[in-house]
């Protein structure tokens, strides 16, 4: 495993002496000053770090009294590794906090205990890469989305709230965290964006006082609320929305107080649930109608197939530990093309490939007691091209046809050989409808 370090030239020493530890404990590294192989003089520096970077599976960053600096280079080569997918890890040699978004990362602390916390960093190195279960916090380890995210930023620009509708575990939670992290970067400093999970939030009371904490107010009323947005762009990205619409603490006030915010321009949501806010409003959850209105809607379903293969094949990629085209396919065929499925498999296969050889059977047999509580998956397969599964049945029904036309031309004409080639066409078209029709029918539920 290849380990970027990123450091301002004044903590060069640090750098130096991280590097020759972690290479005693059989992990590479690069760093800028790094003797025979650093960046040279005449070289374009960013170039060369992005070459690092594309071959290298964590990138640490360094904090310093310098390198937390807005203008530090640090700051730039972290955006670079965010573009490759690469793992970041901050590691802090001085008293300082961590700069947003590194703050929502697990830091190594290395001020007054090197020996500690290198075994620390260690052991964080060689995690699974396919360990998370959970919301993705890593921007580096959010795979996919594009299309969707391109959608959310162009009407967020212009301050239009997003409801993101999808089903349990298909990584509504991640996609919203993933906004909140990259705002600054599609969206500009204009803008201030947050997230909040409203599963812990139980009234429109806690809900004020979380957004003003959140915009750095105090304050629990609407007007409290209203007075913290004075004059800014605040997008809100609520997790588990639904938590809100079932909530008795909740009543028609305070979803026509966000209405009327919304109308204006200080206030734009991006609200996750699995059903529709019209549903909602259809299933008495949301008592005022014209809520649901101000949104735009975005569904959120599986992954395309590019983007599923990146999630399943980049980590382990990184860390030189590659699936093979068969393993990967044994994967996407396990999994289809669900985020939680996919990262689930690929973590049992790299597991079982640690271990030596791998029993493919009991890696189907674990997925699907961790990924479908014990019960085979079959819906989870990638879906079958719905203009193959009738193909059959069509030409059957060619052959059917054409069976009767010769059999009335041979009428005509009283001729044997034509009786023949139609009773066979006929067999054939038989044969087609049972080979195909009965069983696509079957699993649909349509025969027993």
């Amino acid at each position: 495993m290849k380990v970027f370090i990123s450091y301002q030239h004044e903590d060069v020493q640090f750098a130096s002496e991280l590097s020759t530890a972690l290479e005693r404990h059989g992990f590479g590294t690069w760093f800028s000053q790094k003797p025979e192989v650093g960046l040279k003089r005449e070289e374009d520096w960013r170039k060369r770090s992005k070459q690092e970077l594309d071959t290298s599976a964590v990138m640490l960053f360094v904090l310093s009294d310098k390198s937390v600096r807005p203008e530090s280079m640090v700051h730039v080569e972290y955006a670079l590794a965010v573009d490759s997918k690469v793992r970041v890890i901050p590691v802090r040699i001085a008293p300082v906090d961590a700069p947003f978004p590194l703050s929502d990362l697990q830091t190594i602390d290395f001020v007054g205990r090197f020996d500690d916390a290198l075994q620390e960093l260690v052991m964080v190195l060689q995690t699974d890469p396919y360990a998370a279960r959970g919301m993705i916090r890593n921007p580096s380890q959010f795979f996919g989305r594009e299309k969707e995210l391109r959608e959310v930023f162009s009407r967020l620009a212009t301050m239009q709230s997003v409801s993101v509708v999808g089903e349990r575990r298909i990584g509504k939670s991640s996609f919203l965290y993933h906004i909140y992290q990259t705002s600054r970067e599609r969206l500009g400093t204009s803008f201030i964006c947050h997230y909040l999970d409203l599963q812990r939030v139980l009234s429109a009371k806690e809900f004020y006082q979380r957004a003003c904490e959140l915009l750095g107010v105090f304050g629990n009323t609407h007007r409290n609320f209203e007075r913290a947005l004075g004059g800014k762009q605040v997008i809100l990205c609520l997790d588990e929305f639904e938590q809100v619409t079932s909530n008795p603490g909740f009543d028609a006030d305070f979803f026509n107080v966000l209405r009327s915010l919304m109308q204006t321009d200080n206030l734009a949501l991006i609200a996750a649930t699995q059903h529709t806010l019209s549903d909602l409003y259809r299933a008495d959850a949301i008592p005022t109608s014209p809520f649901p209105n101000i949104f735009t809607l975005l569904r959120l379903g599986q992954l395309t197939e590019a983007e599923a293969r990146e999630l399943v094949t980049r980590p382990a990629e990184h860390i030189g530990k590659a699936f093979t085209d068969d393993e990967v396919n044994f994967i996407l065929g396990l999994a289809g093309l669900h985020p939680y499925r996919l990262n689930v498999a690929s973590a049992l296969l790299y597991e079982a490939k640690l271990g030596g050889r791998v029993n493919f059977t009991e890696v189907r047999r674990r997925f699907e007691e961790e990924a479908g509580n014990g019960k085979p998956l079959r819906a989870l397969r990638a879906p079958e091209p719905t203009a193959d599964k009738w193909t059959g049945t069509i030409w059957a029904g060619v052959l059917a046809l054409g069976s009767l036309i010769i059999t009335w031309l041979s009428a005509q004409m009283g001729n044997l050989l034509g009786f023949v080639l139609s009773i066979g066409l006929g067999v054939i078209a038989v044969w087609l409808f049972v080979v195909d029709s009965v069983p696509t029918l079957r699993s649909r539920g349509g025969t027993r």
